[in-house]
């Protein structure tokens, strides 16, 4: 496996083991997920369309987004989502977060290590559906793309 920038070690060495995360697939939204065993660096595309942070977006009501790199750690899941941003790392944050796909929001979990992910996986993973976390505002720490990327 080839080592994502700034992967917490705990995740590359679980990653590298082939391990699994544990827990009870019924009780979550997506089922039961599959990790990337090399997850892949990937661009999530952030606006602040209904967002609670829009009065600070200078942005706002543009035709853009907000491109944040992160590493991708889900490669698959039992439901019928698209795993991409399911649960990711964000080098720049230091931290774990999800993204919503549907309205292009990031929450991320601060304070928060692979070993608490692993000991308690369903919070982190339902958290799109359920609450948690933190909205990431974008606004000073990354690029605004103008367009779409579709």
């Amino acid at each position: 496996m080839a080592d994502p920038p700034d992967l917490p070690a705990e995740l590359r060495a679980f990653l590298a083991e082939g391990r699994s995360l544990q827990y009870d697939a019924s009780a979550a939204e997506a089922g039961q997920v599959r990790l990337h065993s090399d997850p892949p660096v990937v661009i999530l595309n952030v606006d602040s369309d209904g967002a609670g942070w829009a009065p600070s977006d200078p942005h706002a009501g543009e035709t853009g987004y907000y491109a944040v790199p992160a590493i991708d750690l889900i490669a698959a899941c039992d439901e019928s989502y698209d795993p991409a941003g399911l649960l990711v790392w964000l080098p720049k944050e230091q931290t774990f977060g999800t993204w919503d796909m549907d309205h292009w929001d990031i929450t991320v979990f601060l304070d928060v290590t692979w070993a608490d992910i692993e000991a308690d996986p369903l919070t982190y993973l339902n958290a799109q559906w359920e609450g948690g976390g933190t909205t990431l505002v974008p606004v000073e720490r990354y690029d605004f793309v103008e367009g779409r990327p579709f």
